[in-house]
């Protein structure tokens, strides 16, 4: 059986993981996504997608009415929104998921609906049919109330949030325009754009065998394959492969989604907490840790299919550069730990003194009565003024010697 979907990731953000998490796991209008765990990854990866402290993900119980572009594409078969879930990664990462199914509709229709849909606030300012909404207030509303989570596109333009996307399709027959297709659906272009770069250092192509064709750019990414007319093969890709599209591959992007949007914000952090607490910089500095030795990997899988598709989507994601520009703000996160930490010593110094001083009155009615026992014919309060003087002289000497040293 055919089939051709898209699933539109809306990134999400938010500082407590847990709270958010079980915020979808005691809302009754979702549930817990069961089938999520890799079969083709390496156990240090699929145990992210089993540890629920790590990753969670649930599904949507009843569809929204979301607005579908009616009156900007006319299709025979009009694509059918057939899911809506939430995934969620400790780091503060999660990822709104729209899932489109394209009945009977060409890689071409394909592409020219998912370029209109993947910006969220298309219908934003017109009067839409009743009962919908855009894809953006959906998402918006969908998120939990009670929390700090928010959308989380990377550029400020409104005109600019747009989707991640991640289309699958089996093809009966290939398609005459089969690798235009991939290019434009990988890049989220449709049919309009005519005169554009076919290569570029940030596009992936990947094609393991003759009926496999990969696809993929920051912004979206394609896997296409065509029957061949053989049983056996066949059987594969409508059985097997399809089930590895929705499960392993669907989890490795996931991942790599994960890897890019919490290093950008991480970035953004470090550079908005010049003047933060010690306590909130080593929060952060905790977070870039586990960022970096729980969820970055370079190898998932010994399977040569698996392993290529990560890598080639590694490099064109950039995540080594995002997590090289980490690195690079490290030194400032420990200026930054180290200025606060001078000004906690420095606090701790004048508290000190005050101590010191307040001391001092001790040291006077200690002397004086002292004094007051031996029945010396000098007054007692004299003395004791006169040793609390020099205790003081003897304690700003050290003090003034010490600061100079």
């Amino acid at each position: 059986m055919s089939y051709k979907k898209t699933s539109f990731f809306i990134p999400v953000w938010y500082d407590d993981y847990l709270s958010v998490r079980d915020f979808y796991k005691e809302n009754g209008q979702w549930q817990e996504v069961k089938d999520i765990v890799p079969r083709y990854l390496f156990g240090y990866v699929s145990e992210i997608a089993e540890n629920k402290e790590l990753f969670s993900a649930f599904s949507l119980k009843a569809l929204p009415d979301v607005f579908m572009c009616s009156d900007e594409i006319s299709l025979a078969h009009p694509p059918v929104l057939e899911g809506v879930r939430i995934s969620l990664f400790s780091t503060g990462a999660g990822f709104l998921e729209f899932t489109v199914a394209y009945p009977h509709s060409s890689l071409r229709e394909m592409a020219d609906f998912a370029y209109l849909f993947k910006k969220a606030t298309r219908g934003l300012g017109k009067e839409l049919p009743e009962g919908s909404v855009t894809l953006y207030d959906c998402a918006v509303s969908l998120l939990p109330t009670n929390t700090e989570a928010r959308i989380f596109f990377t550029r400020k333009a409104d005109f600019k949030y747009e989707c991640l996307c991640y289309h699958t399709a089996l093809l009966d027959k290939a398609e005459d325009d089969l690798s235009r297709q991939l290019l434009l659906l990988s890049r989220n272009y449709n049919n309009v754009f005519t005169d554009f770069s076919q290569e570029s250092e940030y596009d992936m192509i990947y094609e393991p065998y003759h009926y496999d064709h990969w696809a993929g750019s920051p912004e979206g990414l394609i896997n296409v394959t065509v029957k061949t007319g053989d049983h056996n093969t066949d059987f594969f890709l409508e059985n097997f492969k399809s089930s590895h599209l929705a499960v392993d591959f669907h989890f490795l992007y996931l991942m790599l989604l994960n890897q890019r949007f919490s290093a950008i914000q991480y970035i953004h952090k470090i550079s908005s907490l010049s003047n933060g607490t010690q306590k909130e910089l080593e929060a952060l500095n905790a977070r870039i840790v586990k960022l970096k030795t729980v969820f970055s990997f370079k190898i998932v899988s010994d399977d040569q299919i698996f392993q290529n598709v990560y890598t080639k989507m590694y490099s064109t994601l950039d995540i080594d550069r995002l997590l090289e520009d980490i690195k690079d703000n490290e030194a400032q996160m420990k200026q930054l730990l180290s200025i606060s930490s001078v000004k906690t010593d420095k606090l701790s110094s004048k508290f000190l003194l005050g101590i010191s001083i307040l001391s001092l009155f001790s040291v006077l009615i200690d002397a004086t009565q002292f004094f007051d026992r031996l029945n010396l014919p000098v007054s007692a309060t004299l003395l004791g003024f006169i040793c609390t003087l020099g205790v003081s002289a003897v304690y700003f000497l050290w003090l003034f010697f010490s600061r100079n040293k």
